[in-house]
């Protein structure tokens, strides 16, 4: 049957609407149509579709039209169809505004191996004193084994939403195209030096009825360090960025064979970059 031969009317006994709890948001809500002149389900639901984009009863209370749902069949030819409308999951301090962004923090422990500890605590020895190995580990042979140790790693996902008209092809490139740098400039609290942006996903989704690009930026977080404490070099203030390698390079003592550290080297590994070219903002 054509559609213009169906007769869609809205039930005038009351909208279904949920609210967020504190809040004067609009989550869902739900209206009420009935359909005549359909034999098939699918015929009174692709005409009422029509009819709510003709009366532009597609959207309500800056929400979307997200499902239209068949109750009720009251007759061969007469159908009874929610509505539901559907409006942004997270929080948008206005409709002319993109979503709000989120931070969200995961702090793990992992292991690495180290040659070298930050002080030696104590040391005995069977007869008489024992070595000073000026902070090598496990020495054996005239080498430092080392031993592995846990230390905990911050990661932090950052979700940004952008309007279509805030988006471009230069801005995707620059996020793709960057991953693993450090942050050039103080970025969310951290200071230079101390966030390594990882790696981003890109999606399209409809918030309220409008198309964002949802980006999830991937980071980590290396704090700096202004006094390295390194065994036998105190008060030498080694200083070393929180993304930038640290190694020693050890001597061996002629008179008694023990490796000691001769000079500590840090090394830059990654290029920096200003985040806010990514199209963040600096500050929270």
């Amino acid at each position: 049957m054509a559609s213009q031969d169906i007769k869609c009317e809205q039930l005038w006994e009351g909208d279904s609407l949920q609210m967020a709890y504190g809040s004067s948001k609009a989550l869902s809500a739900t209206r009420h149509f009935s359909v005549k002149g359909a034999d098939l389900e699918e015929d009174a639901l692709v005409a009422l579709h029509d009819y709510l984009k003709k009366e532009k009863l597609d959207s309500y209370l800056k929400m979307g039209l997200s499902t239209l749902q068949v109750q009720e069949r009251l007759a061969p030819d007469l159908w009874r169809i929610d509505a539901i409308y559907k409006g942004a999951s997270i929080d948008s301090s206005g409709s002319d505004d993109e979503p709000k962004e989120t931070t969200s923090y995961a702090m793990s422990t992992t292991t690495m191996h180290i040659t070298h500890s930050r002080k030696t605590v104590r040391s005995y020895a069977v007869d008489g004193k024992a070595p000073d190995y000026k902070g090598a580990m496990c020495v054996r042979n005239g080498e430092a084994q080392g031993t592995d140790i846990n230390f905990s790693t911050v990661n932090f996902t950052i979700t940004h939403y952008f309007k279509k008209t805030n988006w471009s092809t230069a801005l995707r490139n620059k996020i793709l195209n960057n991953g693993n740098k450090m942050n050039k400039e103080p970025f969310r609290g951290f200071d230079a030096g101390e966030v390594l942006y990882l790696t981003a996903t890109i999606e399209p989704v409809t918030e309220g009825g409008t198309d964002y690009l949802k980006v999830d930026y991937q980071f980590a977080y290396s704090p700096n360090d202004d006094d390295v404490e390194l065994s036998g070099w105190q008060g030498k203030n080694i200083k070393k960025e929180g993304w930038n390698f640290m190694w020693v390079q050890d001597k061996t003592d002629p008179d008694d064979g023990i490796p000691v550290p001769e000079s500590v080297h840090i090394e830059q590994v990654y290029k920096t970059l200003d985040f806010t070219s990514l199209g963040l903002k600096a500050k929270e």
